[in-house]
């Protein structure tokens, strides 16, 4: 068993998908168009998917809730350390990516390889609902977190 210790992991983010895109009903394959690697922005990524429940219980069920799978769900949550700079994390965020409200690609891996069994790609699409640029206090860094909310479908791919 291997067990993994976070220190280049690849995160990315796009605007465009090529082949079958995340967020459709279809099996994505493909990759990101033009993507930007943010990795070295990040300080902490979270890629967290749930299923919903309902609950099915009957009087049958001898005392026990019965569950049923219900609506999956996710996000992707970014802790990034701020740049100004043009073409850097502020300048992607709005100018590459479309700012608030665009939705937009990514791509998470364990490591900076390539794709692959031992390097599975977290895919998916979401909506740049909050972006707070300057949360700074004297002398701290200019650290930017934000969670932003799955539309459609994601998958886990190793090809």
């Amino acid at each position: 068993m291997a067990i993994a210790v976070a220190t280049t992991t690849k995160i990315q983010l796009a605007a465009a998908w090529t082949g079958t895109a995340p967020g459709t009903a279809s099996t994505p394959s493909g990759t990101l168009s033009s993507p930007s690697d943010i990795s070295a922005y990040c300080t902490a990524v979270e890629v967290p998917f749930t299923v919903g429940t309902q609950d099915g219980t009957t009087f049958g069920s001898a005392g026990f809730t019965v569950k049923y799978a219900s609506l999956k769900d996710g996000s992707l949550s970014l802790t990034l350390l701020n740049d100004f700079a043009a073409t850097y994390l502020d300048s992607i965020i709005w100018s590459t990516l479309g700012g608030l409200g665009a939705t937009v690609y990514f791509d998470v891996m364990p490591t900076s390889a390539a794709r692959g069994t031992s390097n599975p790609s977290y895919v998916g699409a979401v909506i740049i609902t909050d972006y707070k640029p300057i949360p700074v206090s004297v002398g701290g860094l200019a650290a930017v977190s934000v969670t932003w909310p799955t539309t459609g479908a994601f998958a886990r791919l190793t090809s």
